[in-house]
C-alpha cells in the first residue's frame, strides 16, 4: 500500500514548529530565567523580589544599594559595620533584628562630623527604614538632609556620639514606633524641616535634650503617644520660630505627650510655640520645670478638647519675658513646688463645663510679677493670687 505523504508546504511548517518547540525547551529546562519588568512596573516587581544582605556573612548594604532598582526592598540581616549612604528610593528592612553599628566605622571624609551620619539619606524621597537598630556612631545615627524624605518605622537609634535622628535642610521624616535613646541628643529637626510622629515615639536618657526643634521647623504629633523622659536637660525644646504641634486632623485625635524626669524642663520654648488643635493629653511630671516659655506662646483653644496636667515638678509652668499662655483646656496643676509663675508675661486660663481646670495643692499656686497680665476665668485656684503692684488681672479677686 502506498504510504500517505503530507503536502510539502505542510511538512515545512511542521518542521519549523518542531524546531521552535525544541528551542524553547532548551532555553527553559535547566536554565535560570531572566526577565526585565516593563516600564513603570519596576517598583511592583522589586516588591516581589527583595534583595537580601547578610552582613554577618560579609555582605554589604552599600553594594546592594549600588545595584538597587527604584523602590526596591533590601532585607538586612545580622550586624552591619558600615556607613550607609542612600541616594535612591529604597526600603531597608531589618526585620526588627538587624543592626547598623558604627564601631570602628570611619565618618565621611567630605563633611563635618556634626553634619554626617552612620546612615545618611541625602536629596532623595520615598526612602523607608524598617526594623533596624542604628548604634555606636562616632557622628549622628541617622541624617536626613538636602530635601530628603524618609519613613522610619520600628527604628532604634542609641549610643550615638552626636544625635540619634537629624532632619535638616528642608527635609521631612515620619517616625512610627521609634525610639531614640542614650545619644548626646535624641533628635534634631532644623532649617525648615519637619518630623511627623505616629504610633509610639520615645526619646530617653540622652546626654542633653530628648529633642531639639530649630530654624523654623516643626514636629507634629499625628495620633502619636510621645514620651520624653530622663534626659539631662530638656525633654523637648523648640527655638527660633519653630513649632511643636498637634493639628486638627482626624488622625491627630488621641495624641499624648508625656515628659518626665528631665533635669531642666519637660517642655521648653524660646521664640517658638506649642499649638494644640485636637483632643490631646499633655503631661509633665517630675521635671525641674514642667512647661517653660520665654518669648513664646502656648495656644490651646476650647474646640481642641485637650488636657494639660502638670504635677510634681519643681515649678509647674514658668512664663518668662514676652511669653503668652492661652489655655482653654482641662487643666490640673498640682503638687509642684510652685504651680504657675509669670514674669513680664501674659496668662489666659479659662475652663469650660466639660473641661474643669484647677491650680491647687502647690507650694505657691499662681504668682505674677513685673508687668504680667492675667485673665483667669472659671478656674479653681487653691489660694489667692500673689501679685506685685505692676500686675494687671481680671476674672479673679484680691489681685491686684
Amino acid at each position: 500500500m502506498e504510504s500517505r505523504r503530507w503536502p510539502r508546504a505542510f511538512q515545512s511548517q511542521t518542521s519549523i514548529v518542531t524546531a521552535f518547540t525544541f528551542l524553547i525547551l532548551c532555553l527553559t529546562v535547566g536554565a535560570t530565567p531572566t526577565w526585565t519588568a516593563p516600564a513603570g512596573l519596576e517598583r511592583h516587581y522589586s516588591k516581589w523580589k527583595p534583595t537580601t544582605v547578610n552582613c554577618s556573612a560579609g555582605q554589604s548594604i552599600n553594594q546592594a544599594l549600588k545595584h538597587a532598582k527604584p523602590r526596591e526592598r533590601i532585607l538586612v540581616q545580622g550586624m552591619c559595620h558600615e556607613r550607609v549612604v542612600i541616594t535612591r528610593p529604597v526600603t531597608l528592612d531589618g526585620g526588627g533584628s538587624a543592626f547598623i553599628d558604627g564601631g570602628g566605622v570611619a565618618p565621611g571624609q567630605a563633611v563635618s562630623a556634626e553634619f554626617d551620619g552612620l546612615v545618611v539619606i541625602r536629596g532623595v524621597t520615598n526612602v523607608s527604614l524598617v526594623g533596624l537598630t542604628v548604634q555606636n556612631a562616632t557622628t549622628n545615627g541617622i541624617l536626613v538632609a538636602h530635601g530628603a524624605a524618609v519613613v522610619l518605622r520600628d527604628i532604634n537609634t542609641r549610643n550615638n556620639a552626636f544625635t540619634g535622628i537629624v532632619v535638616m535642610d528642608n527635609s521631612t521624616a515620619e517616625a512610627i514606633d521609634t525610639i531614640t535613646q542614650s545619644n548626646r541628643l535624641g533628635f534634631d529637626v532644623v532649617t525648615s524641616s519637619s518630623l511627623v510622629l505616629k504610633g509610639t515615639f520615645t526619646t530617653a536618657n540622652n546626654g542633653t535634650n530628648g529633642g531639639d526643634i530649630n530654624g523654623q521647623s516643626i514636629v507634629e504629633l499625628r495620633g502619636a503617644q510621645v514620651t520624653a523622659s530622663d534626659n539631662q536637660q530638656f525633654g523637648i525644646i523648640a527655638g527660633s520660630r519653630s513649632h511643636l504641634a498637634v493639628l486638627g486632623f482626624e488622625a491627630a485625635k488621641g495624641s499624648t505627650l508625656t515628659a518626665f524626669g528631665n533635669t531642666v524642663a519637660g517642655l521648653g520654648f524660646g521664640d517658638s510655640s506649642l499649638i494644640v488643635f485636637s483632643n490631646t493629653v499633655i503631661t509633665a511630671n517630675n521635671n525641674g520645670i514642667g512647661l517653660l516659655l520665654t518669648g513664646s506662646r502656648v495656644d490651646i483653644p476650647p474646640f481642641a478638647g485637650a488636657t494639660v496636667v502638670l504635677h510634681h515638678n519643681g515649678l509647674g509652668m514658668n512664663l518668662r519675658l514676652g511669653a503668652f499662655a492661652n489655655i482653654t483646656a482641662g487643666l490640673d496643676v498640682h503638687d509642684n513646688g510652685a504651680g504657675i509663675r509669670a514674669d513680664q508675661a501674659s496668662l489666659n486660663l479659662e475652663a469650660l463645663p466639660v473641661l474643669p481646670a484647677s491650680v491647687s495643692g502647690n507650694g505657691t499656686n499662681v504668682q505674677l510679677s513685673f508687668g504680667s497680665r492675667s485673665t483667669i476665668q472659671n478656674v479653681t485656684i487653691g489660694t489667692p493670687l500673689i501679685c506685685d503692684s505692676t500686675v494687671l488681672s481680671r476674672g479673679t479677686t484680691l489681685c491686684p
